[in-house]
């Protein structure tokens, strides 16, 4: 890794995730940390997962280079499934073939913790949407990405990654 350059853009209509975000990366550069060393930037830029012209841009800026995209507590949690479409459109449609992504969603409400269910109810009136594996499959059916890995074992989340369907 230390001589690649190595490009961190955090999409997020929010401050406070990237702003620890960046805050993190620039500890772990310091002498010392895990990044000591390495040529790694860091940049937030605003973004509204409904208007996927930011993606887009970005993306076709870095069309041949390797990419993997998180998604933690966002794309898959809160969006309807047209919103999750166009933006995993937008990633297959200005990416390479190597192009990973990993994300997180809440598991089906029949399989949840039901503990969870009442804590979302009475901290926050944030509304996640508990999409599930059932959801996830039924969208990918609409997409030309291929579910690659499932990790289970979590009360309240499942881990995935998704991949490009190469028979496309």
């Amino acid at each position: 890794m230390k001589n690649r350059k190595i490009e961190i853009n955090v999409l997020d209509i929010d401050t406070f995730g990237p702003v620890f975000a960046e805050r993190s990366i620039t500890a772990l550069k310091a002498p010392g940390g895990r990044f000591n060393g390495l040529n790694i930037s860091f940049r937030h830029i605003q973004y509204d997962w409904n208007n996927t012209e930011k993606l887009a841009e970005v993306l076709s800026e870095r069309k041949e280079w390797l990419k993997i995209c998180s998604s933690e507590g966002g794309l898959f949690e809160y969006c309807t499934d047209e919103v999750i479409i166009n933006n995993l459109n937008t990633l297959y449609n200005h990416s390479g073939d190597d192009i990973k992504i990993v994300g997180t969603l809440l598991h089906n409400i029949e399989t949840v913790d039901a503990g969870i269910i009442a804590a979302l109810k009475i901290s926050t009136n944030i509304k996640p949407r508990l999409l599930g594996m059932d959801g996830l499959k039924g969208i990918i059916e609409h997409i030309k990405w291929n579910l690659d890995c499932i990790i289970e074992g979590n009360p309240r989340y499942l881990i995935f990654s998704l991949k490009k369907n190469s028979k496309q």
